[in-house]
Formats: structure tokens, C-alpha cells, sequence
């Protein structure tokens, strides 16, 4: 295992994820500046670095197939280039703005948008290549969407009331495929397996 450390004064980590190829992580730390670091996974080097600026960022992602990166947070998401990490904010244009609980990568092929964050407004929105919100859509239950994991075929979602939704990778078809006794914090789907971590610290796996 290859381990390797922030400078002091970052507090902690808060996010992290590792590229489709295994060569490259990202992590956001807490400190006043939520800065976001890329490292080479072999030589534990630094790739980039970016201040994320002064509101929280939740989680982080990179895009499928390539080393860009995307962070999503308190009032907004934001691009990160991956060879040197430039930093864009996302654009919201007339869409409704709202805090963001997690995002992840869609490949640059997908129609209805590259990459897909989920809001606190119990709705997900489509990001294209050019930062830019280009779908809106409510998920089925309306309440605030605090997990995001694509699959294969679908998009789940994990809500703040327990409830576990699944979707077409465009927005369609929305279903509630079960529910909990608490919020869905953590989703993660292998082989057909599905795991889910929950607020009261419950693990559930189907």
C-alpha cells in the first residue's frame, strides 16, 4: 500500500477517489480553503493542487476514462483539469441553486450530460463538457438526494428519508427500489451486489 500525506494545517480528509486506470487520486481536505489535490498513486507525488475556495465541498469524482475531476458542495460544483488541476465553477444559469451532496462522472459520450451531481432539492442535475447545466430532473420522492453511484444501466440515489431510487442514465424511469429506516449516506454496486451505509450506522447489502 502506498501511503502519503497532506501538509499540516489541512485537519483532515473529507473526500476522495481513485481514477477508472488506478494511477491517480484526488482527495478535499477541510481546512479553511477545502483545497483539492491530485497525487500520482506510484510515486505518491503531487500531481496538482487548487484551493476549492471558502464553502464546504462533500465529495469529489473523476470523470470516467480520464483524469478530470469534478467537486460539488455548499452552493455549487466545480471542474478541475486534469493535467494541471484549472479550476472552473459549474453554471447554474436559470436552474434552481442549491447546496450538492455528491457527483460523479458519466463518460464525455453520454447524451444527456458528462456528469450528474445530486442536490439538496431532491433534484439531480446534467453537467456537459462545457460546465454548464444543460438537464434538470426531480427525483421521484422529492426529498434531498445525498448519494450518487452510476452504474452499468442506472443511475442510483440515495435520499435523506431512506429511500433507495433507481433511474435511466438520462433521468427516465425513476422507481423507488426500497426503503430504510434511515438516510442513505453511502451506495456502492458490484456484480449485481448492492451496498448501502446508512445514517445510524447500519450496512445493508443485497
Amino acid at each position: 500500500m502506498c501511503r502519503f500525506k497532506l501538509p499540516k494545517g489541512r485537519r483532515g480528509i473529507r473526500a476522495c477517489a481513485i481514477s477508472d486506470d488506478g494511477k491517480r487520486s484526488v482527495v478535499v481536505d477541510i481546512s479553511n480553503d477545502h483545497c483539492v489535490t491530485c497525487f500520482d498513486n506510484a510515486s505518491g507525488n503531487k500531481v496538482w493542487e487548487q484551493k476549492g475556495g471558502p464553502d464546504t465541498i462533500v465529495d469529489v469524482a473523476f470523470q470516467k476514462g480520464t483524469y478530470d475531476v469534478a467537486a460539488a458542495g455548499v452552493k455549487k460544483v466545480q471542474f478541475f483539469a486534469g493535467d494541471d488541476g484549472n479550476n472552473r465553477g459549474g453554471i447554474i444559469g436559470d436552474h434552481d441553486r442549491t447546496n450538492f451532496g455528491s457527483i460523479r462522472g458519466m463518460g464525455e459520450s453520454n447524451e444527456a450530460g458528462c456528469w450528474v451531481a445530486a442536490g439538496a432539492n431532491g433534484q439531480l442535475y446534467w453537467w456537459d463538457s462545457q460546465r454548464k447545466v444543460c438537464k434538470v430532473q426531480t427525483v421521484c420522492a422529492k426529498k434531498p438526494i445525498i448519494s450518487l453511484q452510476v452504474c452499468s444501466k442506472k443511475i442510483m440515489c440515495g435520499s435523506s428519508n431512506g429511500d433507495l431510487y433507481a433511474m435511466e442514465h438520462d433521468g427516465s424511469n425513476c422507481e423507488t427500489m426500497c426503503s430504510h429506516h434511515d438516510s442513505v449516506r453511502a451506495i456502492c454496486m458490484k456484480e449485481g451486489k448492492c451496498a448501502l451505509g446508512l445514517g445510524d450506522s447500519t450496512i445493508c447489502i443485497g
